[in-house]
């Protein structure tokens, strides 16, 4: 029988690996542009927590 609990850290832990996947391939893109460091912080920001919401939405 499994726990609720555990169950529910699988896709935490998969959202939480997928965004920082991406927020870490766009500073490399964001570097090879040369964007200012504000506009990356900015951007990976906001790429992170919608990222993060729709990946556990739908994993959940």
């Amino acid at each position: 029988m499994t726990d609720t609990g555990s169950r529910k850290n699988i896709p935490r832990l998969f959202a939480l690996f997928f965004t920082w996947l991406l927020v870490l391939v766009f500073f490399l893109w964001g570097v090879t542009r040369n964007l200012s460091l504000f506009t990356m912080i900015w951007r990976a920001f906001v790429i992170a927590v919608v990222t993060y919401g729709i990946t556990y939405y739908y994993l959940n």
